[in-house]
């Protein structure tokens, strides 16, 4: 009879600890699956975000209004005024991901930061749209010195920020070739 119950309270706590550690697994997995979901959704958004910018030749187009305010004889006016409309959510995926992006590990740390130089980026972007309302408003010219510098650190700033894009495009696509467990998927 005492080894009856030995046996049976040996089965119980195998039986616990096996489903410990499925649940364990089972959860695991789970988020894992969802830190590929938040990567992949994340690099067709800083994908999108890179290509417009260049596409759309925003830093060429800031890089010609330095070469003409470098020209210390040129009176800047609002038609030297860098403007770009931003009207839509361009960081809809990121803003919906934030909570979770700690699941990325190692990666959200680049993420973040790509994602806060281009918030930077609009920062500067909206406010030359101010300077550029008020100077059509009094029709006066803008002070040339500080308009050049202000186009000089966002050329950099849109740079830093394509630089981080293509380097967190690459370890998120590597992070989403990767199996549960740490193998790497052949293709």
């Amino acid at each position: 009879m005492e080894w009856n119950i030995g046996i049976a309270l040996l089965s119980l706590i195998v039986g616990v600890l096996l489903g410990g550690v499925s649940n364990a697994v089972v959860g695991r997995y789970a988020a894992f699956r969802e830190s590929q979901g938040i990567a992949a959704a994340l690099i067709s958004e800083i994908s999108t975000i890179t290509e417009l910018i260049e596409q759309r030749g925003y830093i060429n187009a800031l890089n010609t209004l330095i070469t003409r305010l470098q020209n210390p004889a040129h009176q800047a006016t609002y038609q030297d005024m860098f403007s770009v409309s931003i009207t839509q959510d361009y960081f809809a995926v990121f803003n919906s991901v934030c909570p979770r992006i700690g699941l990325l590990g190692p990666l959200s740390g680049g993420v973040t930061r790509f994602y806060g130089l281009s918030k930077v980026l609009i920062e500067d972007v909206n406010s030359l749209r101010e300077i550029q309302k008020q100077s059509i408003m009094v029709l006066t010219t803008i002070p040339r010195q500080p308009l050049l510098q202000h186009y000089i650190n966002m050329v950099t700033l849109a740079q830093m920020m394509l630089n981080q894009g293509s380097e967190v495009i690459g370890g998120l696509r590597h992070y989403t070739e990767q199996y549960f467990l740490g193998r790497q998927q052949r293709n």
